[in-house]
């Protein structure tokens, strides 16, 4: 028995993490991207450069369709690796509306990599500036001209920072980002409680190999935020003679999810995603809808990496 568990060990920790997250969850705070195993710089920082060549990507996503102000965002990140592949670089550019609210985060990263005998090992750091402002011809305001209301059309820039680490070998991967380590403040509106609040992401996964075309992925998503607030997700998908990925998983409380992605060649892939929601959010909205485009340079080289 202990030597089937050791043999498996990395599909164990990923169960392991998810029941434990389970039992403590709450809600759903950060952001959260179906189809983060596709390009894995977008869940953590640490990954940039992993495709061993220069990689670009972009998300279009539009949650809770049919709900008025409803989340639509839009991110493109570029990462690629430099001095012979021990350091990796990266940028993301995300755009964020919900209601009345918009903003705009520019995030740069930097990560430090070691080889192990198994594996590797990265840890990175992040700064960037996050904008936020209200769209006042957005509310529906009693009086336009309430000396609050101005305030809130003012633009706020706020500094971002946080770290990460990832480990990685060629079929199991694990790490955690914190993606704003400072509180500042996020609105100049006075007497306003907002800012940035801490909050953590681990991401987990595992291949396994099925013949020698295809590829099976068991992966976990567990988000943190201030407030004891927790949101897992688990998700399994399958890759068929190694051209298209089809799977789906479920975020707890939230939604159910399929997705696919199709590798078009050694340098694009596409893949779409579907959330059809559950709880309490069933009555309002059906479903969240995300398309992902991706774009490596060249042939990427280590075989793993062509998979996350």
């Amino acid at each position: 028995m202990l030597s089937l568990l050791f043999k498996y060990r990395e599909f164990v920790l990923i169960v392991f993490m998810t029941i434990v997250s389970l039992t403590h969850t709450q809600a759903q705070q950060e952001w959260s991207y179906t189809q983060y195993q596709f390009n894995l710089y977008d869940a953590n920082s640490a990954y940039a450069g992993n495709h061993q060549t220069l990689s670009m990507s972009a998300r279009h996503r539009a949650q809770w369709i049919g709900m008025e102000g409803a989340p639509v965002t839009d991110q493109i990140s570029v990462h690629a690796p430099l001095a012979g592949n021990r350091i990796g670089v990266g940028m993301r550019i995300v755009t964020d509306k919900i209601g009345a609210r918009r903003q705009q985060l520019f995030k740069t990263s930097v990560a430090y990599k070691v080889s192990t005998a198994s594996g590797q090992i990265a840890l990175g750091i992040t700064a960037g500036l996050l904008r936020s402002a209200i769209e006042r011809q957005d509310l529906n305001a009693f009086d336009m001209n309430d000396a609050q209301l101005a305030q809130m059309g003012v633009a706020h820039v706020t500094p971002v920072f946080g770290a990460a680490f990832l480990y990685s070998s060629h079929r199991f991967f694990i790490g955690a980002e914190s993606g704003s380590l400072n509180k500042t403040p996020i609105s100049d509106v006075s007497g306003s409680l907002a800012r940035l609040y801490r909050n953590a992401n681990l991401v987990a996964g595992v291949l396994q190999p099925i013949g020698e075309q295809d590829m099976l992925e068991v992966s976990t998503q567990i988000k943190w935020s201030e407030g004891r607030q927790w949101q897992p997700e688990v998700n399994v998908q399958y890759l068929y003679r190694n051209t298209c990925w089809l799977g789906g998983g479920y975020r707890v409380g939230s939604a159910w999810q399929i997705h696919a992605a199709w590798l078009l060649s050694d340098q694009f892939r596409v893949g779409l995603s579907y959330d059809n929601t559950t709880g309490k959010l069933m009555s309002c909205n059906q479903s969240s809808a995300e398309l992902f485009l991706g774009y490596t340079l060249h042939k990427r080289i280590a075989g793993s990496v062509r998979y996350f």
